[in-house]
């Protein structure tokens, strides 16, 4: 039997881990661990992100176990944790996401044997990890920096964890190539592996979805327009203010040019605080009808399964229907279901961000909307409508 562990930081990339492992269905059997990892969700939150993407994972695959990694990533309890799901028996093969954590460097520390399979970030992208790491700051700032961390170190204890390498054995990968490299070798991930497990999530009764569905039917029924608005936690990790990021979205709603019987569509990134996107709804509900999707459990989902019950039972939504976006979440929504989408804050609101993180914004809404172009050209397939 291969054990496989499979690691994963959210609902969105436990989904294009399953797509991604689907290429080689030989009917071998396998013993399959899910460990979550490095949420970086406010911590009020954090439970509720990691019960929904657990209850999401046991309704798409069966699992040996199902564990999440402690906040401090390689100290002897996340050791330890991954040690008790594995049992004895070290993996197989490792599944990981491009993007380097702590928790992935633990995997690949106390695994090194493994079979390393990268399966991208998002719906399966892939950029190097210098791409949204920010401009260094300055000397005083680093050196307090390399303090706080050597503090932090000594308090967790000595680790016996060999240090983790970047080694990728093998990508698996739907968008290759959209951002800061051409794409590596890769085994290319079908779009229509996608397609059945948005559509499960979206079936499932202890989703939430149901209610959702309902309550964008209603809202919608008189709406001429609605606008999707996708919020990410850029306050939240300090790339720019509170104020500056709501006003952001708020500039992206008036330049839709929304009129009086457009709903505005709320939906918070899974990291976002609560207080910011209640403020942000109220500002928008002063000027348009609004439905904010604050559910936890909705919020923690990948939209693309709300998207996917949505457009199938509201009727003519998908016809009216625009989402405003402000990252990769728009490659899913064009690519796979066809939903128009635009995107960035644009250069102007770009500046809001703080100065080390503004020179990798600005190039990352380039990126995108590139990317976007490329979607609509046909150059990865037809997109599906």
């Amino acid at each position: 039997m291969i054990t496989r562990l499979f690691a994963c930081q959210g609902s969105a990339q436990l989904a294009t881990a399953l797509a991604a492992a689907a290429i080689e269905c030989d009917g071998s059997r396998t013993s399959d661990v899910l460990v979550v990892h490095d949420l970086a969700s406010p911590a009020a939150q954090g439970q509720q992100f990691f019960n929904v993407i657990a209850r999401a994972a046991s309704g798409l695959h069966q699992w040996a176990d199902i564990v999440q990694l402690p906040p401090d990533g390689r100290s002897r309890r996340a050791m330890n944790i991954v040690s008790q799901a594995l049992g004895t028996a070290g993996p197989s093969e490792l599944w990981l996401n491009s993007f380097p954590t702590p928790g992935s460097d633990l995997l690949r520390g106390l695994y090194p044997a493994a079979k390393r399979i990268v399966y991208g970030d998002g719906i399966g992208v892939h950029f190097t990890p210098a791409y949204f790491f920010p401009d260094p700051p300055d000397r005083f700032r680093a050196a307090c920096g390399t303090v706080v961390r050597w503090l932090r170190a000594s308090q967790s204890g000595p680790m016996m964890v060999p240090a983790a390498d970047r080694r990728v054995d093998e990508y698996r990968l739907l968008l290759p190539g959209l951002f800061d490299e051409p794409a590596p070798p890769h085994v290319r991930i079908e779009r229509d592996a996608f397609l059945p497990l948005f559509e499960t999530l979206g079936a499932m009764p202890e989703t939430g979805i149901d209610d959702v569905v309902s309550q964008l039917r209603t809202a919608s029924a008189a709406a001429d327009r609605v606008l999707l608005l996708l919020t990410s936690n850029y306050s939240e990790t300090g790339r720019m203010s509170r104020h500056a990021e709501i006003s952001g979205y708020l500039n992206m709603v008036r330049e839709a040019l929304p009129t009086r019987n457009t709903l505005i569509v709320v939906k918070p990134h899974p990291r976002d605080s609560l207080r910011k996107i209640n403020t942000l709804t109220r500002k928008v509900g002063q000027s348009w009808a609004v439905l904010a999707l604050n559910d936890s459990r909705v919020a923690h989902l990948p939209f693309e399964a709300v998207i996917a019950r949505s457009i199938r039972d509201v009727p003519g939504l998908r016809s009216r229907l625009t989402a405003l976006c402000v990252s990769s979440s728009c490659l899913a929504l064009e690519y796979l279901y066809g939903i128009r989408c635009v995107v960035g804050f644009g250069d102007p609101a770009a500046g809001g961000f703080a100065r080390r993180w503004r020179r990798h914004r600005m190039q990352h809404e380039i990126d995108l909307r590139r990317a976007l172009e490329r979607i609509r050209a046909g150059e990865f397939g037809k997109v599906c409508v």
